[in-house]
């Protein structure tokens, strides 16, 4: 099979971490990126194996929708980027998501138009958002406790200027 749909798979899956560094990056290890898929796939019912995800991971590193970075490993386990000086080196994958282009009319006219019975509840993940203050202690440890549930790596403190929202339904 076409590895374009199982591409899409691991591209909808780092949009869906959403937990960006300071640069607007998600940094990670190839294994955590591929249980994040393989746990978003199962999710949605999407059936792929682990070697199809991996199959796509280099399609995307060859096509240079995902890059590497060199991070390390502390002497406890934890992935660091950037790479600690006398710590074990460690590729990392590194994701900075583009904008999205629209696929029909997204004037805010249109988006009002839509049929009632078109609209439905979303999954909304968690996200940063930009604000003018300082974030909460909550969001804080939110923001901090799900990047280590998902493994990214770098920095576990949010970037300034920005909050954190957690997961929730919306619609």
């Amino acid at each position: 099979m076409d590895g374009l749909p199982h591409k899409h798979l691991v591209i909808r899956t780092l949009r869906g971490l959403g937990y960006l560094d300071e640069y607007g990056r998600a940094l990670l290890a190839e294994e955590d990126l591929i249980r994040n898929v393989l746990e978003e796939a199962k999710a949605q019912r999407h059936p792929v194996t682990r070697q199809e995800v991996g199959q796509a991971v280099r399609e995307l590193l060859d096509s240079g929708r995902l890059t590497t970075v060199q991070g390390s490993r502390s002497r406890i386990g934890h992935l660091m980027y950037p790479a600690r000086s006398g710590d074990p080196k460690v590729a990392l994958l590194c994701w900075t998501p583009t904008a999205p282009r629209p696929q029909h009319d997204e004037t805010p006219a249109a988006r009002g138009k839509l049929p009632v019975h078109l609209t439905h509840k979303q999954d909304v993940r968690g996200h940063l958002r930009r604000i003018d203050g300082v974030p909460s202690d909550e969001a804080a440890d939110a923001f901090r406790s799900d990047r280590e549930l998902t493994r990214l790596v770098g920095s576990r403190n949010l970037p300034r200027g920005m909050t954190y929202v957690r997961r929730h339904d919306r619609g």
